[in-house]
């Protein structure tokens, strides 16, 4: 039976996403709910490639998300009010 991934929250999603992402390139994964994610270097352009579309099909996003630079998208906490702002679920 699959399970009902909407009932997830947004920062559990997040959080497993990115814990993936770093596992596949064999990082050391530190506390994600304190990390600088872009900004530090511990994600890379091609990730957030990847984290955009995952944020625009596993949220349910339909416009699209207002991110200029990596910066504004730096945090689990930054990402999370993003999807917040955009109407994802």
């Amino acid at each position: 039976m699959p399970s009902d991934r909407s009932s997830i929250p947004i920062r559990t999603k997040l959080v497993e996403f990115i814990r993936t992402e770093l596992e596949k390139k064999n990082r050391k994964v530190p506390d994600l709910e304190t990390a600088s994610l872009f900004n530090s270097g511990l994600l890379d352009s091609l990730v957030a490639v990847r984290l955009v579309l995952f944020i625009e099909e596993g949220f349910s996003i339909t416009k699209p998300l207002n991110v200029s630079n990596l910066s504004s998208i730096d945090t689990v906490s930054e990402i999370e009010q993003r999807i917040k702002e955009a109407g994802g679920h």
